[in-house]
């Protein structure tokens, strides 16, 4: 991979309103993208700019010069008015990252940000570009002042180009990708407004005796603790661990702490720490390093917390326990944590620290350990964890935690896109998962996990979107978690929620979680999921491509190439599903079914038969979940009796997945209008016993 980097102007445009006007008229829709594509495509290169990635609605330009580049806005924009074109633009100049033709940095997410509050028909440009255009009089440019956006250190000041009469925003009404204002709850609004004023008279104060005032944010990120056993059957403890000190120190709501999926790439690595908190825009970091004793069954672990920028440390300890009282040592630096940042914990949260999930440490090791199988998503793990999850029961009954996680094991162990060629039915599933999810509600009612993961059972194993629902909302109505939940995957509620065709909240709850866990591989994949759903498939390349990225695996290859197919280009989507087929001992159902459907569009019938054949075979071997894919095959193949017949099997059978799935492969609503298929969407979403 060929990588470069140098100070560039990125334009980022989007078409606003995009997705409203696909449900609406999805024709005109497509007639904006055309042209939003060939104005683009005609304007760019005569400005020395360079059309680097397309995303769906939106283009990402690179221009070597400011001035040309905001030459070339002002003249797009004037050509997108003419054709009623309803375009925004935001620019910035900054370093980026030039890899086979993509570009990330800095400069790509602000940019982004900037055109986020626009309006259409502005350009709107960072300081850094108003700052190249200073001295020239052939720009009109109007201050909007400065704006705090998400994922962005400090506040940027925006302006908006007034030439040619292009649209500027009005301040009060601008929206966007900004950071959240803090919300108080009625009773507390008198005093919220005190507060305020107190706050505004102190910075008006400060400003007039020249004392810069800089708070503390409180933001942390944990660092992978360090193995000095050195040896990988003890690294389950590393990332274990870790996790657990980031999951006590986010039910403090004073504190803002990374997730453990921006975190954990930078286990194993040298990089200053002064570059990671800059990399990671946190004030403070929590690093540590433990052994595991096992003769003695003893465990050390130390501890720091610093500020690197200032090179201040704060606070640092030696905890050296036997191993039953491991599952204490989280609660504890957590509650350090905070003394040591001068934080007043409230009632609630002080209980919270004290209670352990478990009060066994034996248990709690082997909670660890099973998470760290289970979390391979293999066979084996599978099998070692559930081994892990019963010995830690024995040792704890009450140990809620283990019960869900054992329950989730056996809700995913179903899935026969992540293990293909699995040989357990749903029912079997079903009734492996049950005892486990009544016993971790028995033990702990108040806990929001445990109904996602009966959610995600309903969903994906008895297929009934309705009773799914029901626990989804039963856990966002509960609320135990510190935000919106990243455990036991969201994305059983973003798949909920396509399943209901409630695209807008499936939306909003995967970019949250998104936003609060972006290293997490599934949040993209679920954004993929609601832009296929839409019929917005260049949209869902693009996310299907950054899970590809993430986690280069035959899971997300096979949804990267399938996105292709939609779209039309058959030769790169044979790409990524011949990747992910070759890549996998047993191809999974739905890449074997994408393969024998490219094949069948570009005229080679010998091989759609070919990967048609292989399904069949599995099918009548006994390999359960397949009816729903060989459906698929023949549909596309207009053999409409046939597919009727292969979905009847699968919704009778309650195949894995049938019900997301079948509302998210767009061939068969072409069958919408058929009595057959209309039985089959009452069964799935008629509420269950």
């Amino acid at each position: 991979m060929i990588e470069s980097r140098k100070l560039n102007t990125i334009l980022f445009a989007d078409i606003t309103g995009y997705t409203s006007i696909m449900h609406s008229n999805e024709a005109k829709a497509m007639e904006y993208l055309q042209n939003f594509k060939k104005l683009l495509e005609d304007k760019v290169p005569k400005y020395d700019g360079l059309i680097v990635q397309y995303f769906g609605d939106a283009c990402l330009l690179s221009f070597d010069s400011a001035i040309s580049g905001v030459r070339c806005a002002i003249s797009l924009q004037k050509d997108f008015q003419e054709i009623d074109l309803p375009i925004r633009i935001g620019m910035h100049l900054g370093e980026v990252v030039f890899t086979d033709n993509n570009v990330f940095g800095d400069g790509v997410n602000i940019a982004s940000r900037i055109e986020s509050i626009g309006i259409p028909g502005s350009v709107l440009l960072s300081s850094a570009i108003q700052n190249q255009l200073k001295n020239k009089s052939e720009f009109q440019l109007k201050s909007l002042g400065s704006f705090e956006f998400k994922n962005v250190t400090d506040p940027i000041e925006v302006f908006a180009v007034e030439n040619d009469e292009l649209s500027v925003p009005v301040r009060s009404k601008m929206v966007g990708k900004l950071k959240e204002t803090k919300r108080y709850p009625k009773k507390g609004l008198w005093l919220a407004g005190v507060l305020s004023l107190l706050v505004i008279l102190f910075l008006v104060f400060n400003y007039f005796i020249g004392i810069e005032a800089q708070p503390k944010n409180n933001s942390i990120a944990v660092l992978p603790l360090k193995n000095l056993n050195k040896t990988d059957e003890m690294e389950y403890f590393s990332d274990g661990v870790t996790q657990e000190i980031i999951a006590e120190l986010a039910k403090i709501s004073s504190i803002s702490v990374s997730a453990f999926s921006t975190t954990i790439q930078y286990k194993n690595q040298q990089k200053p720490q002064s570059e990671i908190v800059k990399e990671l825009g946190v004030e403070y970091l929590i690093a540590g390093s433990y052994r595991l004793f096992e003769e003695s069954k003893r465990i050390k672990l130390s501890i720091e917390l610093l500020n690197p920028i200032s090179k201040e440390l704060i606070w640092t300890n030696t905890f050296d326990e036997e191993v039953n009282n491991a599952q204490f040592i989280q609660l504890d630096i957590a509650k350090k944590v905070a003394e040591n940042l001068n934080i007043e914990l409230s009632i609630s949260e002080e209980k919270d620290l004290e209670k352990p999930n478990t009060q066994s440490g034996e248990a709690f090791r082997l909670y660890l350990q099973a998470k760290s199988e289970i979390n391979k998503l293999s066979q084996e793990g599978l099998e070692n964890g559930t081994a892990f999850l019963k010995e830690a029961i024995e040792l704890d009954p009450n140990f809620s935690q283990a019960h869900t996680l054992l329950a989730w094991r056996y809700a995913v162990g179903a899935s026969a896109d992540l293990i293909p060629g699995i040989k357990r039915s749903t029912l079997e599933s079903v009734a492996l998962a049950t005892p486990f999810i009544e016993k971790a509600i028995e033990s702990d009612p108040k806990s929001s996990d445990i109904y996602l993961v009966r959610s995600n059972l309903k969903l994906y194993s008895q297929n009934k979107i309705v009773n799914a629902k029901e626990d989804v909302e039963q856990a966002f109505n509960i609320n135990s978690w510190p935000r919106i939940p990243t455990n036991y995957c969201i994305c059983s509620a973003v798949s909920v929620f396509i399943a209901s065709n409630e695209l807008s909240r499936a939306k909003e709850i995967a970019e949250q979680a998104k936003d609060i866990d972006p290293g997490h591989v599934l949040y993209d994949w679920d954004l993929g999921n609601i832009a296929m759903k839409q019929g917005d498939y260049l949209q869902a390349q693009y996310h299907y491509g950054l899970s590809a990225k993430k986690a280069d695996i035959p899971f997300f290859n096979t949804f990267l190439g399938w996105s292709y197919y939609y779209n039309q280009e058959y030769p790169e989507a044979l790409k990524y599903l011949f990747k992910a087929y070759e890549d996998s001992p047993l191809a999974a159902r739905w890449n074997v079914a994408s393969l024998s459907n490219t094949f069948y569009k570009m005229g080679d019938l010998e091989k759609a038969d070919q990967y048609l054949q292989e399904l069949l075979n599995r099918n009548s071997s006994g390999e359960p979940h397949l009816n729903l894919f060989i459906a698929d095959i023949y549909l596309e193949r207009n053999e409409k009796s046939k597919a009727l017949d292969y979905l009847e099997e699968g919704v009778a059978n309650s195949d894995f997945g049938f019900a997301i799935f079948l509302s998210l492969i767009p061939n068969f609503r072409e069958l919408n209008n058929e009595p057959r298929f209309q039985e089959i969407l009452k069964k799935i979403q008629s509420p269950g016993i």
